[in-house]
Parts: C-alpha cells; sequence; structure tokens
C-alpha cells in the first residue's frame, strides 16, 4: 500500500509541473495577444530564400522576420527546417512547424506561402489556444489535487488478518522454542 500511496503523491507532483508549465504558457500566448496588434505585415519571403539557398541558412546571416518582440523564421534542425515563432525577452518558442521537404524542393515562393498560411492559422486560434491551455492547466491541477486526497485518504495501516496472522506465527515459534529449548525469534538469551 506504501507502494500505491508514493505513485499517487509522485502522480501529483507531476500533474503539479504539468499544470504550472501550460499555466506559464498560457501567460506567455496571453503577453503575445497584447502585442499581435503591434506586429504589423510578416513577410517571409528573406526567411523562405534563405532556406531555398543552396547551402540553406548557414550562407544567410538575417533570415528572420523580428519586431523588437517576435521573430520568425526557420531554424536549421538537421535534417530539415523548423518554423519557429519566438516572443518575448526571455525568446520563448510559442510555435514550431517542420518544414516538409516536397514544400522547400518548389522553391522560395512556395516556401513562402506555407510559412504565412502556418503563421496566420497559429494568430487565427491563438484566442482558442489560450482558452485550451487555461482548460489544461485546471484540469492538471484538479488531477493533482485527487491524487494528494487518495494519497491522504488511503489506509497504510496493516489489515487486520494479517496482524492477526503475525500474532499467531509469534505464539507458534514462542512453543517451538519452548520445545526445543531455546530462545524464541526475536529474543535473546539470558
Amino acid at each position: 500500500m506504501q507502494q500505491n500511496v508514493r505513485a499517487m503523491l509522485a502522480q501529483a507532483a507531476q500533474a503539479d509541473d504539468a499544470a504550472q508549465a501550460l499555466q506559464r504558457r498560457a501567460q506567455r500566448l496571453e503577453e503575445f495577444a497584447a502585442h499581435r496588434a503591434q506586429l504589423g505585415a510578416i513577410d517571409l519571403t528573406s526567411t523562405a530564400e534563405a532556406v531555398c539557398a543552396p547551402r540553406g541558412l548557414r550562407q544567410h546571416r538575417h533570415h528572420r522576420w523580428a519586431d523588437h518582440q517576435v521573430s520568425i523564421g526557420f531554424s536549421d534542425v538537421d535534417p530539415g527546417y523548423q518554423l519557429r515563432v519566438v516572443f518575448g525577452a526571455r525568446r520563448s518558442q510559442l510555435w514550431s512547424a517542420m518544414l516538409p521537404p516536397k514544400v522547400r524542393r518548389r522553391g522560395a515562393e512556395v516556401v513562402r506561402a506555407w510559412a504565412e498560411e502556418v503563421v496566420a492559422g497559429w494568430l487565427q486560434g491563438l484566442d482558442a489556444e489560450i482558452a485550451t491551455t487555461h482548460g489544461h492547466a485546471e484540469t492538471a491541477g484538479q488531477r493533482a489535487a485527487a491524487a494528494r486526497a487518495a494519497a491522504g485518504a488511503a489506509d497504510t495501516s496493516e489489515p487486520d488478518d494479517l496482524v492477526a496472522a503475525r500474532r499467531e506465527l509469534a505464539e507458534v515459534d514462542k512453543a517451538i522454542q519452548a520445545e526445543l529449548g531455546g530462545p524464541a525469534a526475536g529474543e535473546t538469551a539470558a
């Protein structure tokens, strides 16, 4: 039973960690939502050209669209490229998506269109994602509380029949030792 209680407490700790991470994400998304109106037009042309260059991103120093808070561009993750949206002073990654190789093979214009469509989808779904993230954080917090409550309510005492069996075994052991003339288990000879 003690093992089950430890497992429930470990589950509670994991759920607490998940709830905190989800709350931090929701907060970052809310901060980004407040900044969204200041973004202006997002043009990923140079980013797409850098990804499609013969040597990829290695030969381009400025391959991201950025304002003072947001950076949108590709990172070389070998193999392939990952589109990322990074936000804030701590450079928190909000979203990422792998660039399909077949899109990259079709050229910079197709890559630009794909990337701008993906980013537009993230921006359009921002309010729903914030609400969903808050909901998931609340659910994780409830799971943690339920696991802690279950661990606290668990009866870790030994069952009555086990206690009775141990007493009976001790009596049998004493009787055997008395018959043999030696000390019973747990006793020392005087």
